[in-house]
């Protein structure tokens, strides 16, 4: 007896109608970042987070109304999408929906109701005439316009590679049941949200903790080079500042050359360096160079108020 295809991406699945990673770990990624997503996507829709693409924006009092009406009708989208799928599924179960069991925001509610029942969702094909598959991509779509409604530029940290072993299943003739054992690494990058609890890698949609994340990038990448975007994104310092610093001189650039960092030497009138790739900036030196500005500013701060706090004596003398 061969086994039941996968109804997304049509590999082989032995005990359900959808695969594991599919039906449950994809979707319980996706909800979560619903979840984590939420509160931020509130601002958003209420006027009190603005995203401009383009760095100005005329800021002027009552240019805008208070209330950002395209994003509060995606966020209306999203809660009636989770509203109608855990009503469906309620029904069809005999049970009750999250609202007669949590009192908080109704889209939070829905997306942690729902990541429960998603085991018991990929072992049918269909439930109250309505296919899973049509359900797995409403969860697709409600966490695509959650990251539209809060991603505006800088909102997003750049949280390091991924790293997650790929999760293959396998069977045998004598153990039916499957195993799943951990194949290649992804080479996927992970972000989170700005105030968020989680980031997301972007190609394989391993969820991890921006705290604990942090704390292991800023543990092993201090000696490593980066992009100076990713930097920016790590730690909120500016591109053009870090490119800045290089131009003038006070931090050092490299290139990949393979696994071998080259010293940056800025080319010859007419000579190709294509081959190079983008400048990368050691991380360490980075964070040195900002950790000194920011001294520097700070004493400047301190200069500048004793000297305007001498300045009424001296004239009282």
């Amino acid at each position: 007896m061969t086994d039941q295809l996968c109804v997304r991406c049509d590999q082989p699945t032995p005990d359900g109608y959808t695969c594991h990673r599919c039906a449950v770990d994809r979707p319980t990624t996706q909800l979560t970042e619903i979840a984590d997503l939420t509160p931020a996507a509130r601002d958003v829709a209420r006027g009190q987070i603005r995203h401009s693409a383009g760095g100005g924006g005329g800021g002027k009092p009552g240019s805008r109304p208070p209330i950002n009406v395209d994003r509060t009708d995606e966020l209306e989208e999203v809660h009636g999408a989770l509203e109608l799928w855990c009503g469906r599924i309620a029904r069809y179960r005999g049970i009750l929906p999250p609202w007669y069991e949590y009192h908080g925001d109704p889209i939070i509610a829905g997306a942690e109701w729902l990541t429960r029942h998603l085991e018991w969702a990929r072992h049918r094909l269909a439930f109250a005439d309505f296919l899973t598959a049509d359900f797995l991509t409403a969860i697709d779509k409600a966490a695509h316009t959650m990251r539209g409604i809060v991603n505006g530029p800088g909102s997003r940290r750049y949280l390091g590679p991924c790293g997650a072993p790929d999760q293959v299943e396998t069977t045998t003739i004598g153990d039916p049941e499957p195993t799943y054992m951990d194949g290649a690494p992804c080479d996927g990058d992970v972000y989170g949200p700005d105030g968020g609890r989680t980031g997301t890698c972007r190609t394989c949609h391993t969820s991890y903790s921006q705290h604990d994340r942090r704390a292991w990038f800023a543990d092993i990448t201090r000696d490593r080079a980066y992009r100076a975007a990713h930097i920016a994104d790590a730690y909120g310092i500016s591109v053009k500042t870090i490119r800045s610093w290089a131009d003038r001189g006070r931090l050092t650039a490299w290139w990949a050359d393979g696994d071998q960092l080259v010293q940056w030497i800025e080319p010859e009138t007419g000579e190709d360096v294509t081959h190079r790739g983008p400048r990368l900036f050691v991380i360490g030196d980075v964070l040195a160079l900002a950790e000194a500005d920011a001294h520097r500013r700070e004493q400047q701060r301190i200069a500048r108020e004793q000297r305007a706090a001498a300045q009424p004596a001296e004239m009282g003398a």
